[in-house]
Order: C-alpha cells, then sequence, then structure tokens
C-alpha cells in the first residue's frame, strides 16, 4: 500500500467521548495520554518566533482533554494492576463487542484505534446521582484503606463483569491476578467482588475442631464471607454503553511520525532524527510484507508488553514500529484432525478460551495436549497481560525463563515463517529455534505466521511443569515440558502367558530456568530411547539428566541446587503420571507398582475459594462508635477515582521537571562530575549537587551522619549525587543518564552482616538488656538448643511512589505537596538545608498510596530536600516523581537481622533461659538503625516469659 493511502490521525473514544488524535505520539503509552494534559507541536509549524513560555505563538496547539488521574503509575511494568483500563472493540468476524483489562502503562497510544476506552472515571462518579454497584459494594465492604490499587480493582472486576455474562466466584478471583493491594488485604475485597457471582449460597456448618471448641457466647457475632455476599441480591452489572460509531468503524492503514524528541526553548528547537519513532499499522499480509521489505529491522508488535519494558528498563530504542494486530492471517485459530494451527498475533487469552472449547471435542488420547498447554496458560503473566500478550510475541522474544515455550518444544510445535525478501514461506521445528543468549534461529528478512501444534497420539504422554515463588504471575524458577511416546512390546516366557510391557519410542525433555535459553536434554533423550518404562529406566536416566545440568553458583538467578531438585522433582512426577495414565487405560499390562504416597505427588493443586469469617463482640447501645466498623471517609473517592494523590496535583504552567542522579558504586571517591553533555540538551535547566545546598549540608534522622548531597565519597549503589532539572521529565531523566562521574573505589567493601562483622564495622553503641540469672536458669535447663538464623531484608512496596512537588513563593517562602508519613520531619529538614526559618515552608500531605515505614526517613526527606534547593534557585516549580526500580533503588529495607541464640528448656517444653545476639544491617549510615535495634531487642521474646534473659544486639 501506498503511503498517501495510509491515514496519520487515531480515532477512538473515552468514556463515550469521540477523539480525533492527529499528534499521537509512539512513545506514549495509553496511561500517560490518559493522565496528561500538555501541548504538542505539530510538524507543519514555523519555527521563528518564540513567546515567553518558550513555545512558538502559532503552532497548532493540542491540549490533552482526558486529565484522568484515576488510573494510577504504580510500577510501569505491568506487575500491580493500578493502571487497569478497559478496552472495547467490535469483532467484525464474531459480530461481538470484545472486552480487555489491559495495563494502561504497557499499551502504546498507538493501539487503541477504533477501540473504546473506560477509564474508572467513566463508570460513575460521586458527583453523579447513584454509583456504579462495583464501586459502592467496594466502598461499603472495607475494599480500601490507602486506595491507590482500587481503581484498577475496580476496572479488573468491571472487565469480568462485561465479559462473562454470570460469572462465578471463581471467575471472580481469577480476575485479580493482576492486581496487588499492599495495606487493605484481599479479603474484603474479594468479599465485595464475590457479590455478583452467580454461585453465591450460605455457608453449610461443618463441625470442625476449631468450631467445636469456639466459645458459644451470646454476645459473639460471627461475620462470614457468605453472610456479606447474600447482603446484596442484584448481581447483574450494567452493561457498558459502546458508541453506535464503532460498530461500523473502518480498519485503515495507519502510518504515526513521531515528533517526541522535539525538545523546544527560547534558545533553540532540537530535533534528533536518528531516535524519532514511526508507527505502522498494516492490515493486509501483503503490507506487513512489504513494509519489512522496507524495513528490515522495523520491530514488530502487538500486545507491546516487552516493548514497552525494554524501552524503559533496558533503554532500547526502536526507530520503526510495525502493530499487526489487525492481520487476519496472524489472528486466525484452526483444529485439524492431528493438531492446531495458531495465528502468531492470537493472545494468550485468546488460546485458552479455545483450547478449554476443543478439549470437548477432542478424542480421549489427544487431549493431553491441550491440558498441557492450559496448565502453564492458567498462571501465565496476568489477566491484563493474557489479554494482549501474543503466543507469537512469546516465542520471538525467546525468553530463557519462559513457561510456554518448554511445552511447545515438547509437542514439537512447527513454526510456518514468510520471508519478506523472496515472499517464500519455510517451516521450522520449535525444537530448533532457541539459541543461547534469548537468541532465536529466525533471519532479520522473515516474519512468523503461524504454529502448528499437533495433538499427542496414541501412547503418547504430555505434560507441563513449573515452579515460581508465587503460583500465580511470576516468572519460573524452573519450568518444563516433557513428552514420551511409548510402544507397547510382548513377552512370553517358557510358555506362559505373554506379558505386555512398554518400551520408550521417543521422549523430549524440555528446561527453562537453567540456562542462557530453552534447553533439550539431547543426552538424557538419546540414553531413554528404546529402554523400558521402569522406575529402574528413570532412576539412571536422571543420572545422566543431573550431569547433563550447568547450573553451577554463577547461574543467573542462583538458587542452583534447588534448581537441581525441582528438575529431578518434575522428572520423577512425569514418569508418576504416565504410570498412572498406563494403569487406567491399560490394566492388563505390566508396570511398575505405584504407592499411594507415590501417587499422591502428581495430584494437581487446586487452590480452594477465599473465604474469611470474624468474629467480634456485640456493642452495648451506648457504645455503639468505638470498635464498630465504619466505612472509609474515602471509600467512594478511592472507587470513582476522585480521590487526589501527590501524582495527580497537575504541575503548574512555569513548572519543571527532575530526575535523581545516583551512584553506580557501591562505595567510592567521586574523582569527577562532567555534566557538559546533559548541558548540551536544549530542554536541560540545571544540575543540583553539594555545591548548591544553601544551608546545612549535612542531614539525618537520629543523627545528622550523612550529606544531603555527597561531596567526595559515596557509600552505596544508589546514593543520591545530584539532581537533573529540564522541560519535561523526558528531558530529566534523559538527561540525568548523560552526567558522567569518574570513582575511585575504595577498600574494605562491606556488603554482608558477616562482613561488617568481621570487620568491626558498627553504627552507634552496643545496646543490651538482661534480667535474672542467666547462668542458673541454664543449669536449671535439661536441655540446650543453640544456633544461629539469618531473616531477609523487606522492601516497603508501597503502590505510590515516592513524589513531591516543590513551588516557591515571595520572600523565600516554599509550598511542598508531599507523599510522606513525617509532614514535620520534611518540613525541618527541608528548613535546615535551606537556612530558613521552618515557619517558611508550609507542607501539604492530602493522602499518601502508601507508606509503611518507607516514606518517614531520610531516604525520603531527601528527596524532598534536593527539589526543594531546585525551586528555590531556579525560582520555578518543580517535580520529581520516582519510577518504580529507582525508588526501589534508593530507599532500602527494613532492616536484614542475623541471630546466634543459645535457650534452655525442660523436657516438658518449659522455656528457662535465653541468650541472643541480634545483628542488623543498618546501610552505611544510622538513619532509624538504633530505635529499629531498640524494637528488636525488647520484642525478642515475643509472648513467652523467660524468667532469665540476655539480649544484646548491634
Amino acid at each position: 500500500m501506498s503511503s498517501s493511502n495510509r491515514i496519520n490521525y487515531l480515532t477512538f473514544f473515552v468514556n463515550g467521548k469521540m477523539i480525533i488524535e492527529h499528534d499521537a505520539q509512539p512513545e506514549w503509552t495509553l496511561l500517560w495520554y490518559l493522565r496528561t494534559s500538555w501541548p504538542t507541536p505539530t510538524l507543519n509549524s514555523n519555527l521563528e518566533d518564540f513567546n515567553s513560555d518558550g513555545w512558538y505563538t502559532l503552532f497548532l496547539m493540542t491540549i490533552t482533554k482526558c486529565r484522568l488521574t484515576g488510573s494510577k503509575l504504580g510500577c510501569g511494568e505491568g506487575g500491580c494492576g493500578a493502571c487497569t483500563v478497559l478496552i472495547s472493540h467490535y469483532d467484525s468476524k464474531s459480530e461481538k463487542i470484545v472486552h480487555r483489562a489491559i495495563n494502561g502503562c504497557l499499551a502504546s497510544i498507538c493501539c487503541v484505534d477504533g477501540c473504546h476506552i473506560t477509564t474508572v472515571e467513566g463508570i460513575n462518579s460521586i458527583q453523579s446521582d447513584s454509583l456504579h454497584p462495583i464501586q459502592e459494594r467496594i466502598a461499603e465492604l472495607y475494599g480500601s484503606q490507602c486506595g491507590f490499587c482500587t481503581p484498577g480493582i475496580v476496572m479488573s472486576l468491571y472487565g469480568t463483569l462485561n465479559n462473562i455474562e454470570n460469572p462465578t466466584m471463581q471467575d471472580i478471583e481469577d480476575s485479580f491476578d493482576g492486581n496487588l493491594c499492599r495495606c487493605t488485604g484481599y479479603r474484603p475485597i474479594l468479599d465485595a467482588a464475590k457479590t455478583f457471582a452467580c454461585d453465591k449460597k450460605p455457608k453449610v456448618n461443618q463441625p470442625s475442631d476449631c468450631s467445636n471448641s469456639r466459645d458459644e457466647n451470646i454476645n459473639t457475632i460471627i461475620s462470614t464471607t457468605e453472610d456479606k455476599l447474600l447482603q446484596y441480591v442484584d448481581i447483574k452489572c450494567p452493561a457498558l454503553e459502546f458508541p453506535p460509531s464503532l460498530l461500523h468503524h473502518k480498519t485503515q492503514s495507519i502510518h504515526i511520525k513521531g515528533i517526541t524528541l522535539f525538545t523546544i526553548s527560547n534558545e533553540h528547537c532540537f530535533v534528533d532524527e536518528s531516535k524519532s519513532a514511526e508507527w505502522y499499522r498494516p492490515v493486509t499480509l501483503v503490507e506487513l510484507v512489504s513494509l519489512k521489505n522496507q524495513y528490515p529491522t522495523a520491530k514488530i508488535v502487538s500486545g507491546n508488553t516487552m516493548v514497552q519494558i525494554d524501552r524503559k528498563f533496558k533503554n532500547k530504542n526502536y526507530p520503526i514500529l510495525i502493530g499487526v494486530s489487525h492481520i487476519q492471517e496472524l489472528n486466525t485459530m484452526e483444529k485439524l484432525e492431528n493438531g492446531m494451527i495458531i495465528g502468531a498475533g492470537i493472545t494468550i487469552a485468546k488460546l485458552k478460551e479455545y483450547l478449554k472449547l476443543w478439549l470437548k471435542t477432542l478424542s480421549t488420547h489427544q487431549i493431553s495436549t491441550c491440558h498441557a498447554l492450559l496448565n502453564q496458560l492458567n498462571s501465565f503473566g496476568s489477566e491484563q497481560i493474557r489479554n494482549v500478550a501474543t503466543i507469537g510475541g512469546n516465542i520471538i522474544h525467546g525468553s530463557s525463563i519462559s513457561s510456554l515455550n518448554p511445552i511447545l518444544q515438547a509437542c514439537n510445535a512447527k513454526l510456518k515463517l514468510i520471508k519478506h525478501s523472496t515472499n517464500e514461506q519455510c517451516e521450522i521445528a520449535l525444537r530448533n529455534f532457541f539459541l543461547r543468549n534469548n537468541n532465536v534461529d529466525m533471519e532479520r528478512d522473515e516474519i512468523l505466521l503461524s504454529v502448528y501444534i499437533p495433538f499427542t497420539e496414541k501412547y503418547e504422554y504430555l505434560q507441563s511443569y513449573k515452579q515460581s515463588r508465587r503460583r500465580k504471575f511470576d516468572s519460573p524458577i524452573v519450568s518444563c515440558g516433557f513428552q514420551v511416546k511409548l510402544e507397547q512390546i510382548q513377552f512370553q516366557i517358557d510358555g506362559f502367558v505373554p506379558e505386555f510391557k512398554w518400551k520408550i519410542q521417543s521422549v523430549c525433555l524440555s528446561f527453562g530456568g537453567i540456562a542462557s535459553s530453552i534447553v533439550i536434554m539431547n543426552k538424557t533423550q538419546d540414553y531413554l530411547k528404546d529402554k523400558p518404562w521402569c522406575k529402574q529406566t528413570m532412576k539412571d536416566a536422571l543420572k545422566y539428566l543431573l550431569d547433563e545440568l550447568t547450573l553451577n553458583e554463577s547461574t543467573p538467578g542462583g538458587q542452583a541446587e534447588y534448581r537441581r531438585t525441582l528438575v529431578a522433582s518434575f522428572f520423577f512426577k512425569f514418569y508418576l503420571y504416565v504410570k498412572e495414565q498406563l494403569q487406567k487405560t491399560y490394566p492388563d499390562t505390566v508396570v511398575d507398582e505405584i504407592s499411594s504416597n507415590e501417587l499422591s505427588a502428581i495430584k494437581t493443586y487446586v487452590r480452594d475459594l477465599s473465604r474469611g469469617e470474624q468474629e467480634f463482640q456485640s456493642k452495648p447501645i451506648s457504645n455503639q462508635i468505638v470498635g464498630s466498623s465504619s466505612v472509609h471517609n474515602s471509600a467512594y473517592l478511592h472507587a470513582t477515582g476522585e480521590a487526589k494523590y501527590t501524582c495527580d496535583i497537575p504541575t503548574p504552567s512555569d513548572g519543571l521537571y527532575s530526575a535523581l542522579v545516583l551512584s553506580t558504586q557501591p562505595y567510592a571517591k567521586i574523582v569527577s562530575i562532567d555534566k557538559t553533555k546533559a548541558e548540551e540538551l536544549p530542554g536541560f535547566k540545571a544540575f543540583i549537587s553539594h555545591l548548591d545546598v544553601p544551608g546545612c549540608r549535612m542531614t539525618g534522622d537520629v543523627v545528622n551522619d550523612e550529606e544531603v548531597f555527597p561531596s567526595s565519597i559515596v557509600y552505596c549503589v544508589g546514593t543520591v549525587i545530584g539532581l537533573v532539572v529540564a522541560d519535561n521529565e523526558t528531558d530529566a531523566q534523559y538527561a540525568s543518564k548523560l552526567i558522567d562521574i569518574k570513582y575511585e573505589c575504595l577498600k574494605p567493601l562491606i556488603i554482608t552482616i558477616d562482613q561488617a562483622i568481621e570487620q568491626q564495622s558498627y553504627l552507634g553503641p552496643e545496646l543490651s538488656l538482661q534480667f535474672g540469672n542467666l547462668e542458673q536458669g541454664f543449669q536449671e535447663s535439661e536441655h540446650l538448643l543453640t544456633g544461629e538464623f539469618y531473616i531477609g531484608g523487606q522492601e516497603h512496596f508501597y503502590l505510590e511512589t515516592n513524589c513531591c512537588l516543590a513551588i516557591p513563593h515571595e520572600h523565600g517562602e516554599l509550598e511542598l505537596h508531599v507523599s510522606t508519613q513525617n509532614a514535620t520531619g520534611v518540613q525541618e529538614k527541608v528548613a535546615a538545608a535551606l537556612g530558613i526559618p521552618s515557619n517558611k515552608i508550609v507542607v501539604h500531605v492530602k493522602r499518601i498510596g502508601g507508606g509503611f515505614g518507607g516514606k518517614d526517613s531520610i531516604r525520603h526527606i531527601r528527596l524532598c530536600i534536593a527539589i526543594s534547593i531546585a525551586a528555590l534557585k531556579l525560582k520555578r516549580p518543580v517535580r520529581l516523581t520516582l519510577d518504580r526500580n529507582v525508588d526501589m533503588l534508593i530507599s532500602g529495607q527494613n532492616h536484614p537481622f542475623k541471630s546466634l541464640y543459645k535457650v534452655g528448656f525442660t523436657s516438658s517444653g518449659l522455656l528457662k533461659a535465653l541468650d541472643i545476639v541480634l545483628y542488623s544491617n543498618g546501610g552505611w549510615s544510622q538513619d532509624y538503625s538504633a530505635p529499629i535495634m531498640e524494637r528488636a531487642l525488647l520484642h525478642c521474646d515475643n509472648v513467652y516469659n523467660f524468667k532469665n534473659l540476655k539480649c544484646y544486639g548491634r
């Protein structure tokens, strides 16, 4: 298709309002577009005269009217669900409206042409006559606390209720596997959501040890999940009103020429053509092939789940992007007699849907393929990810920790490719496709069209396994796909009745998570071929398998021994699974006996539905307030997305943006700081360092033992060395990476608690607590137990990252909008660093999206100090909003501990004496380490009554 036939704009709806966007840019995410309002210059403008704000007065200005801040940016990588929105489109093939809950932080704005986007504000608001039932029930059943995650939770449920006419409680639970809540807890959220379930019913009382021992007090009130569900009779959710005009939306080829890298100021108009991005959306395979031939290095995208992560966290640049979501050949599925053809553009959610349907039509020996695939697909990503991620994208990405690719290899799947240079099609076995270091055996002029997955044949068995830190939405530690095809052979011994046994005809053992690519254990497979299928064969094969593993302590991800154990465990489970199937299907054949204990290992874990039960005392009429449940004061604002957080406050029109410059060395001397390259960026305004601190350069929590900005020595990776200020957030972050810092590494480098003990490196004085007679207590003890244990650190993991807006006023006054737990501390520490009285600083904290101690200490307050210095120096408002990875890098953790203990006790279990030494990793400065150690010493005996105790802490 010629370029003249391509349109250069997008047509879509947001909350029922039609938008024709002529200035969309490929780098924009959907979430950024929905939340942001800013002016955009067009390419046909005359770049000569600029007004006082740096924008040419004759520009055609496009002001994004959305400013919908209900959807939140929590992680920026599709992991928390705070950004969830509903995207709907009309599928002409099925003649249905398709609704998908997706992550707005990953989706490109260029993907939404012809779609209707619904945000939490589009459901209803507190200004309307009535709230949406979802919003009401989330609020009334106490489903929000800080409220930052609530809009995403509301939208995930809204998507499920619009997609499934009569959702079950299981359907509703599954819809939240991509949503995190750090403070509320999931019980009240699920209670509220399940009020829409079609299968809710009263609790059936079942006697148990717990219920039998309960105190039957008439004043005791027991509230259960079932009680809450039955409070609501209506389970129907008002349907989404889909714009009628989108039913007739014409799908056209699109070309979006990106101009996001224009940086315009009073002095310069800067365009970096080498990094400008373009977006093409072909609508036919012929057009796709032509585009790929024209741009061989172009990145083909569909769900955009990995492209956005590559850009954000790996600094990858994709000048040409080709969206393939509207190409029919990539979006077809067909069930054949012996297998199925899956288009490369088929989403994981759609694949799951079809596999479940096809299971009902397949013969008994063919269903293993569907079961093994569904076993992995059910825990693949989250609901939001599955709705956009495609099977082709998963394969081409070639991840070494993929949970789907090993089972596809075990299936002996075949890939159909087309060469755009010659238009020829070819087929390649997936077993030969994955190369080292996440590479694939695919030429630059090839495009993946489809995947052929054969069904299992008679005497063929297939199974998949995966172990991760949580059951859903987590990268596997080890994943695998196993296939074996057996051959029935007959033995006749000394004229007796012939016996039938099994011989291995072919086998495939594919693993993810144990090397730099998906690997097949060829040596083990060669050994197994033609061997009898028995326990002894499996034992011998396991030796080959473990020898073939390349795992060692330097393996990325570590846990070498644990992974080896998982490999052995999965291999044995597969043997047991096949044995069980043989016994069921062919009971006359000879197989090893399997004990009931062994059979328990192959049972698929099925998590029961969540439910809760609360027991509390009824209140007298005279005391109905204290101890009673009340709806959160902001619950309805949380559920409608109208609750405003610091990150939702608009930046003033003359506002600037900032980004941190962080240390990349753990203990080093700063030799030089070169900001020349950053200063060359037209949007650059200033680099703030220790030289700009007008007041006290030392700060801290309990003790002022660290510099606001280090002048010579950095003590850890992530130390805030300085702050870059620029016209916009993109320029600020880009400029921060251009600050060139030279280091001289110092010694000793202390990383662990054991290294600190060895080097006698301690913060503050030792602390101790003692009472009773320790020696006497040990003498009276019949048993002594000594040991040591470690308790790892814990991330604070508030969903709203650190955010601060500093606005300077007359007479050196300063207004701060901060997401903080310590407004007084912010005021005092900022005043000290600026060298001004505290009463000149006003700190506003409307609400925070979680804190858990992470927004209390000097780690957080230093950020406020940094932008306050910048705001007063430049006499303009300055904003700082941290990305999740930066926030976790600089905020530290709850303290890791090492404990050495000696405890004495009697044979009856009576504790007589405890001698315990506690070491905590307090980092390089005191912070709150001393109070934390005091608390640890005072709580180390927990609820136990030690008459003789000695505690020591450093």
